[in-house]
């Protein structure tokens, strides 16, 4: 199970997500970093259909709590 999976949001597989809550996603670092200490919480996902940012959204989804999946 996954929060992306919830109906109505317009993340697909191959997607890319280029930042969490406002902040660009370092390509050199792990993506989970940006996630850390915001487990149960509202979070602002940039993603897009490509690296380059083809069809850039902003969905928001709830992570995941701790001991939930």
């Amino acid at each position: 199970r996954s929060p992306l999976d919830r109906a109505g949001l317009a993340v697909e597989d191959g997607d890319y997500v280029l930042a969490v809550n406002g902040r660009r996603l370092d390509p050199s670092r792990d993506p989970w970093v940006a996630l850390q200490g915001l487990a149960g919480e509202t979070v602002e996902l940039t993603v897009a259909d490509d690296a380059e940012g083809r069809g850039t959204r902003i969905v928001l989804v709830e992570t995941l709590s701790p001991g939930e999946d």
